[in-house]
């Protein structure tokens, strides 16, 4: 069972692949820091990883991987997101 926090954390970011773009796309909904963001492919090893020092609400990181799924782990002020995303 999530905590209230836990669920608003989850549910204050959202994670994204913009495939058209090469992209990671993350938008915040809630005031939280964005303190790194990290990328694995499924054998849990990191192919790429981020520290942003935008504030802003949209954030926009570039990949260039290969085609599959990979878990986005996005750390915060406030704890950690992790989502699945299918690069096509």
């Amino acid at each position: 069972l999530k905590t209230l926090e836990e669920v608003a954390l989850v549910e204050g970011i959202l994670v994204h692949i913009n495939n058209d773009n090469s992209e990671i796309q993350l938008t915040k909904n809630i005031d939280i820091d964005i303190v790194s963001v990290s990328l694995f492919n499924y054998l849990g090893q990191q192919v790429n990883a981020w520290k942003p020092t935008s504030t802003k609400r949209f954030l926009s990181l570039p990949i260039q991987i290969a085609t599959g799924a990979y878990i986005v782990r996005v750390t915060t002020n406030a704890g950690i997101i992790t989502k699945k995303i299918i690069v096509e």
